[in-house]
């Protein structure tokens, strides 16, 4: 489904096809972003490939912003296999809070990351969400949960925009707050042993 289309289900599911609107286009158009962002922050819906230049002598290198887990790590000798604590003897990688630790390559090299990452923006009314066509219209249940959080006589309602929440986290899962993030990177963080470096 493009935006427009995405749009258009919106204005038909609230009863909102005839100006004056409840919600403008610009309104609708974020929270389908909002939505689009959600379902990935929660089910990791949009993987893409990132190339991390690795110096020698150096450890931390910056993730892009929009990456929300590295899934998987590969150098030009082969894929890297998981491995656990950062007191193993071996070499690892770690990522946490958009960066990334590595043990210091005695020479540069390239680390090719799998990552699971923020879509890109709904701009224009062509464009498409980047998650799979099968949740596309699942994403309208987020966006009529903020729609029906607007601070406004004619459109706030706490208990139907409770009921589209419910129903977004049954296609996506909760999402745990950034403590319970915190507390599960301690817990296990995710490492992967390399014996190249």
């Amino acid at each position: 489904m493009t935006l427009k289309e995405l749009r258009e289900a919106f204005r038909a599911r609230a009863a909102d096809e005839a100006e004056p609107w409840l919600w403008s286009n610009k309104e609708i158009a974020l929270f389908l972003n909002e939505a689009q962002c959600e379902a990935c922050e929660r089910a990791h819906l949009v993987a893409d490939a990132v190339a991390i230049e690795l110096e020698a002598g150096k450890e931390c290198y910056p993730l892009p912003p929009d990456v929300l887990k590295v899934l998987s790590a590969r150098t030009p000798a082969g894929a890297l296999t998981p491995g656990k604590g950062r007191h193993d003897l071996g070499s690892y990688f770690e990522s946490q809070d958009g960066m990334l630790w590595v043990k210091a390559p005695l020479a540069a090299q390239t680390l090719a990351l799998i990552v699971s990452r923020l879509p890109a923006p709904m701009e224009q009314a062509g464009d498409t969400p980047e998650i799979h066509a099968r949740y596309h219209y699942r994403l309208l249940d987020w966006a009529m949960r903020c729609a029906y959080l607007k601070q406004d006589a004619e459109t706030f309602n706490a208990k139907t925009a409770a009921f589209h929440q419910a129903l977004f986290e049954q296609s996506f899962g909760g999402r745990p707050d950034a403590n319970v993030q915190r507390k599960q990177r301690e817990a296990a963080p995710t490492v992967v042993r390399y014996g190249g470096m």
